[in-house]
């Protein structure tokens, strides 16, 4: 899963390259967000064969994103198996 926060959006590929889903997000989308960040190197998350992410590169167990509309701006905190928490700043 590839997040690009310059154009809003994220990609999901598979480890062949062909790419399964593409969502855009911003100006004129269906939710229109300011910005995103995937708070890991490369924003870039991997799964191997069995949904497990790797968030090797976080130093902790956790994977955080964070989404932005207007003044409201949204913290999400996951784990390697997927269990979320969403916190508003």
């Amino acid at each position: 899963m590839d997040f690009d926060e310059n154009d809003k959006s994220y990609v999901v590929r598979l480890e062949s390259g062909d790419t399964l889903l593409v969502r855009r997000f911003g100006t004129g989308e269906d939710i229109p967000l300011d910005s995103l960040n995937l708070q890991l190197t490369g924003d870039t998350v991997a799964f191997n064969s069995r949904g497990v992410a790797d968030l090797s590169g976080t130093g902790s167990s956790l994977g955080v994103a964070s989404f932005a509309s207007g003044d409201a701006i949204y913290d999400v905190s996951f784990t390697v198996m997927g269990a979320s928490r969403v916190e508003s700043r």
